[in-house]
């Protein structure tokens, strides 16, 4: 498979994921929100396969496995964050926290 055929589709898959994180945010409807959060674990998971596959098809041999490595340390360092992000929300109050996020975002 071409990488720009997988990067498009990482592209797509991402859109598709916004989508539905911006739909189920509106919806006042129980099975449309259900349907909507399948869609968005779906999305999700062919995301992150997608980016997988680039970072073992893009770096070179010599260096495949450190790219890996360095992905997997990243993902493993979410927790952390969720958990100084709880710890802040409960320190500097929710509302406080959630009107400076967006200076720290990232995504």
């Amino acid at each position: 498979m071409s990488v720009f055929l997988v990067a498009a589709a990482l592209v797509w898959t991402g859109m598709l994921w916004d989508v539905a994180m911006v739909s189920f945010g509106f919806s006042r409807s129980y099975p449309l929100s259900v349907a909507l959060l399948f869609v968005m674990g779906f999305g999700g998971w062919l995301h992150t396969v997608f980016l997988v596959t680039l970072f073992q098809t893009i770096p070179t041999e010599e260096i495949r496995g450190r790219v890996m490595s360095v992905f997997g340390l990243i993902g493993a360092g979410f927790p952390l964050g969720f958990l100084l992000g709880g710890a802040l929300a409960v320190t500097l109050g929710f509302e406080a926290l959630s009107k400076t996020s967006p200076l720290t975002s990232t995504s």
